[in-house]
């Protein structure tokens, strides 16, 4: 039993540890943005970092096999939809 109390401790010691190392990466982040931004505008910046961040998270694992497949498929795309996708990126 004891056992299984002191492994409950070590494992919220580290949730503990990961909450705070977060909190000090989002707060310093906060603290380089006060002086590029002001308040009013911090959402325009935090809300679209955070959905990029969270697709590039929900993709990460598929990534390889995406472009493994969107290479081999390259030809295959028509001229026109080629053209339209990158004349946009410019």
């Amino acid at each position: 039993m004891s056992e299984i109390i002191k492994n409950e401790t070590k494992r919220q010691q580290q949730t503990t540890t990961n909450v705070q190392e977060k909190a000090a990466l989002i707060w310093n982040t906060a603290d380089i943005l006060r002086g590029l931004y002001k308040p009013h505008e911090y959402g325009k910046v935090i809300l679209p970092m955070t959905v990029i961040k969270r697709l590039h998270d929900t993709l990460l694992p598929t990534r390889e096999v995406v472009m493994k497949v969107a290479k081999e498929n390259v030809a295959k795309v028509p001229q026109s939809v080629t053209n339209l996708i990158y004349s946009d990126s410019k």
